[in-house]
């Protein structure tokens, strides 16, 4: 019998198609900022597609523009914060890669805003569920 795989993530995801911008920490001076879209978010991290391959274990900086919501957040709020890529899949159009599937954990973050994305997080899940929105 086999035994039913665990699941590891410790905080809810939600789908959510917001502006990213990765920039390599390692580089001396710092790297060229990356532009992306996130494809989904969560209170630990953030997937997202870029057009540069990132190497896992790259650290980055990570913005992302977190969208209003409910009566929490009235307008749109750059959201700043320090991470690693834990995974990065290539993307085929046919035999060339046209972007990266990467997703980054989250390593240091503002206490406000990592709540903020908490919160934004729960809202949405809520909002599936028709219990706000």
């Amino acid at each position: 019998m086999t035994k039913p795989m665990e699941e590891r993530r410790k905080s809810h995801r939600v789908e959510v198609r917001v502006p990213v911008r990765l920039e390599e920490r390692e580089e001396e001076p710092r790297g060229a900022s990356i532009p992306g879209q996130s494809a989904n978010l969560s209170e630990g991290g953030v997937y997202c597609d870029v057009e540069k391959y990132l190497a896992p274990l790259t650290k980055v900086g990570i913005s992302l523009l977190l969208p209003a919501f409910g009566e929490r957040l009235t307008r749109p709020r750059e959201i700043m914060a320090e991470g690693v890529v834990v995974r990065t899949l290539p993307e085929r159009q046919g035999r060339k890669v046209a972007r990266y599937r990467i997703a980054c954990c989250f390593t240091g973050m503002d206490e406000n805003e990592k709540e903020l994305i908490r919160e934004y997080v729960i809202w949405r899940l809520l909002a599936r569920l028709g219990g706000n929105g």
